[in-house]
């Protein structure tokens, strides 16, 4: 899906969408949880002063990173263990690789880490195009074209397993008043963290120490139908505030999870724990949903997934939008 991004695509984003020149960084800070969710751990950060009777200077800052902040997830982040209609294409989850993968010569990289590490486009080409946020949260108290449902359940219910459907995303976008075009990045505002910020520490904790499949969250639906939604409107990549893009736990009677199938088979990247309230305020008083859109994952070899790494986006204000 990467492939999408042609030069024309960037081109005409960078030059009709960047118009007022605002930036806006989606990066929530690398430690902001102090409690990880997903049994994650917490990055490590350890600064040394190399000569604290002179001049004072610190280096030496170690940093491991882990999926506990805002995340990029490329194709080896989640694969095809099990595909129904073409059983060839599966991959059994012992070939993957796992553990501390060596890279003793820069010159020399494992075919396998080589074509589908964070490093083969995504890091040396980024992630540049128009943006598009479809906000779930608000927007439906503010425009005429109200989505009844869709604001009551998401206040009350991002920490259960409510699945967002494609009528959902379908109603907000005819709400604000936008359309798709070949090459977008798709981000959805669903208020995960203005819901944290103001949950009470002892409840935060509570839903920290669960285990994985005690995590609930809400997401897109994990169905066909969002599958179709997805590769038929031609997006490059999506985006959303929730700690994972899909309803968790997932549903079991799900063959292929909506992860393995746009990562595993697409080679769409996902972003997830994106910090979006900025951005989102930003978009209702301009008025205007669309912007462009800037990420580069860190050139990391190898590896599946990589901090947002600055993602920036630069607003324009169009007359044709009417709030």
């Amino acid at each position: 899906m990467i492939n999408l991004l042609t030069d024309t695509v960037v081109k005409t984003a960078a030059s009709e969408e960047n118009k007022i020149g605002e930036s806006v960084s989606l990066n929530w800070p690398l430690n902001f949880l102090e409690k990880p969710m997903f049994e994650h751990k917490l990055p490590k950060i350890n600064m040394k002063i190399r000569n604290p009777e002179s001049s004072g200077v610190r280096d030496k800052i170690h940093i491991f990173l882990n999926m506990a902040c805002s995340t990029t997830s490329l194709v080896g982040h989640c694969c095809v263990t099990r595909n129904p209609c073409e059983p060839i294409c599966s991959i059994p989850t012992s070939t993957l690789p796992h553990g501390i993968l060596p890279l003793p010569n820069l010159h020399q990289v494992d075919p396998v880490h080589a074509r589908i590490g964070i490093q083969s486009e995504f890091s040396t080409l980024g992630i540049c195009g128009r943006g598009m946020l479809l906000d779930l949260y608000v927007v439906p108290v503010l425009w005429k074209y109200i989505l009844t449902p869709l604001i009551h359940l998401l206040s009350s219910s991002l920490w259960s397993m409510h699945p967002i459907s494609v009528h959902e995303l379908e109603e907000s976008t005819k709400a604000q008043g936008v359309k798709f075009s070949q090459g977008d990045i798709l981000i959805l505002y669903v208020g995960w963290g203005s819901a944290r910020n103001t949950m009470i520490p002892h409840k935060w904790s509570g839903i920290c120490c669960r285990p994985e499949q005690k995590h609930f969250s809400t997401g897109i639906e994990q169905s066909e139908e969002m599958k179709c939604f997805l590769w038929n409107n031609h997006f490059v990549a999506t985006a959303s505030d929730q700690p994972v893009l899909e309803v968790h736990p997932p549903v079991p009677e799900v063959t292929m999870y909506v992860h393995q199938t746009i990562l595993g088979l697409w080679g769409m990247p996902i972003n997830e724990f994106f910090d979006l309230k900025k951005l989102n305020e930003t978009c209702t008083e301009t008025g205007c949903y669309m912007f462009f859109f800037s990420s580069w994952p860190l050139n990391i070899i190898g590896r599946c997934a990589s901090p947002l790494n600055t993602v920036v986006c630069r607003f324009i204000h169009s007359p044709d939008i009417m709030i």
